[in-house]
């Protein structure tokens, strides 16, 4: 919960950013307010995702001989975990925070400012899972640090902005508006093309880094997420190609629309199983730990 919402909330604020930035009249009013909503629910699930996180961590630390309370405050006051947990608790909570005044302030001038200081604490967390996860147990936490947490920015810049176009074609659609999509579909496509290099690069680097040997994909349960997220990528590839190179071509046309919106749909759920399968994957220890037979 915690990963998707994550990449949600980066979505929300690429959508304003790179995309909104890109487009004029009423597709830019929509994708803004659109994103603005978006940013504050999923930013409003963060602080309930780390809690949840917290305690499956804590019970792992927990000494049974002592006061969970005694122990939670030890751990938290004395230890490098716990003064991790305070810096990413205080980002979870000042997200939501930022979104709400964003929300509340939409229309108001300075709302670059507003979407920028919510920024930085989502950027910020972003490196929360890398450090709190198998990223930081490798060899090389000087490539592996980096590459995961620009692994989380490239997804919420891909999955998540695609999330927020597709809710603007809907927001447009209902408010009686003209679709919205020949104007935002070529300010995505850049966006979208470049989180799929930057995936590419980091997943490569991250897998050579976790599996022990290829046979690893198919004898472990960490290989087979991976091998399984894999193929979910190579089908949101292959329908984002499909929607630039064939279908963004005829979105002058109505029966284009209709057709960009299906595939955009389809792959927009195959782009939150690869969110989802990659947080899956946290909850296994990756072969090259020697822990995952």
């Amino acid at each position: 919960m915690l990963y998707v919402a994550l990449v949600v909330v980066v979505g929300a604020i690429a959508a304003r950013c790179l995309v909104a930035s890109r487009v004029r009249g009423s597709a830019r009013s929509v994708v803004v307010s659109v994103a603005a909503r978006t940013g504050l629910v999923a930013g409003a699930v963060l602080p309930l995702a780390m809690a949840t996180v917290l305690w499956r961590q804590f019970a792992e630390f927990h000494d049974p001989f002592l006061p969970w309370r005694e122990d939670l405050r030890l751990l938290i006051a004395g230890t490098a975990w716990g003064r991790l947990w305070v810096w990413a608790a205080t980002c979870s909570l000042a997200i939501p925070l930022a979104f709400a005044v964003v929300w509340a302030t939409e229309r108001r001038p300075g709302g670059r400012v507003r979407w920028t200081v919510a920024a930085l604490p989502t950027v910020a967390l972003c490196v929360f899972p890398a450090l709190s996860g198998h990223a930081a147990a490798t060899t090389v936490p000087w490539l592996s640090l980096p590459a995961a947490a620009l692994h989380v920015l490239a997804a919420g810049a891909w999955t998540g902005t695609l999330l927020v176009v597709v809710a603007s074609e809907v927001a447009a659609r209902r408010g009686g508006d003209e679709s919205v999509l020949p104007a935002l579909v070529p300010a995505f496509s850049p966006v979208a093309l470049a989180s799929a290099a930057v995936l590419a690069c980091t997943g490569a680097a991250l897998a050579v880094l976790h599996l022990g040997s290829p046979a690893d994909l198919v004898r472990t349960p960490w290989g087979r997420v991976f091998a399984a997220k894999i193929i979910l990528v190579t089908g949101v590839l292959a329908v984002g190609a499909w929607n630039w190179r064939r279908l963004a071509p005829l979105l002058a046309r109505s029966g284009g629309r209709q057709a960009m919106r299906r595939a955009a749909t389809v792959e927009l759920i195959l782009a939150q199983a690869v969110v989802l399968a990659t947080a899956l994957l946290t909850r296994f220890p990756p072969p090259a730990s020697g822990l995952a037979h």
